[in-house]
């Protein structure tokens, strides 16, 4: 019996059933240990940014996925969907501050993480470093600034991924679609903003 080929239905299927099964699962430690975890409310956007954030969701993810199938190089470029995902919010001003955080937390961690991989290879060292960066992201996505979360996440990637001969090559192709991705998804925004301001202009009058 032969294994399915990557892009088969079979693999498909295979993966989707983890994402749902990864996703019921964290929906379901959320719901049992965090709901009484201390959260700040924010002020809901407009109905307006709302409609305009969906439409350039659903257009970027579109365009990136397609970009990654046929143009990208490397096994990676899922990177650009991702942090489309990520830095993308409801109105300029915070897609801009989750883009700047997003940048400098991946280049900042990934390129600390490359050294140390450099330096002391793979073994049970960096496996021992990578799998308790991983848990302090995930600590620090709910208590620090969003960049600190983007950064050790970024190196507990680089420690259990790539070896001391790939870890360069990695770090370039996660920092290169971090910021292709984000610097396209801050300019169809402020393109599509600086279209549309003139047809609300009229319609306010």
């Amino acid at each position: 019996m032969t294994d399915s080929a990557p892009n088969s239905l079979a693999s498909a299927a295979v993966v989707t059933g983890f994402v749902l099964v990864g996703g019921a699962w964290v929906v379901l430690m959320g719901i049992l240990l965090l709901d009484d975890l201390p959260h700040k409310d924010h002020e809901r956007p407009a109905d307006e940014d709302l409609r305009r954030f969906t439409i350039m969701l659903i257009c970027l993810v579109f365009f990136g996925t397609l970009a990654a199938k046929l143009w990208l190089p490397g096994g990676h470029a899922w990177w650009v969907v991702l942090t489309i995902l990520v830095v993308l919010q409801p109105g300029i001003a915070g897609t801009s501050r989750r883009t700047f955080h997003r940048v400098l937390g991946t280049v900042a961690g990934g390129l600390v993480a490359a050294v140390l991989v450099n330096i002391i290879g793979i073994n049970s060292v960096t496996t021992a470093i990578g799998v308790c960066v991983a848990v302090l992201s995930g600590i620090a996505y709910l208590k620090a600034p969003y960049w600190v979360f983007a950064a050790l996440l970024t190196a507990a990637l680089m420690c259990l991924s790539f070896t001391p001969e790939t870890v360069m090559h990695g770090y370039a192709e996660r920092a290169g679609f971090t910021l292709l991705a984000a610097a396209a998804t801050v300019l169809v925004l402020k393109v599509s903003d600086m279209a549309l301001r003139p047809v609300e202009k009229i319609e306010n009058r």
